[in-house]
């Protein structure tokens, strides 16, 4: 089964045990991470804390769109 889930602020896609995340990073950049564990690890690891951004999240009828800055 695969499921498109809307967060606050970042964009999820659910299939069987595969999880793919896309957050916004920074003014113009995503963070896309994919995982076959139960859910992610919000470890940093090499990564700089995101400074604050505004994205935005289009619903379509079988798409979710997440824009941060120039980037889509």
């Amino acid at each position: 089964m695969s499921e498109l889930i809307q967060h606050s602020d970042s964009i999820e896609w659910r299939f069987e045990r595969q999880i793919l995340r896309i957050d916004p990073w920074g003014e113009h950049s995503l963070r896309v991470r994919a995982t076959c564990a139960p859910a992610f690890n919000d470890t940093l690891h090499a990564l700089l804390p995101a400074p604050a951004s505004t994205p935005h999240i289009t619903a379509g009828a079988e798409q979710l769109t997440l824009r941060n800055g120039n980037i889509t």
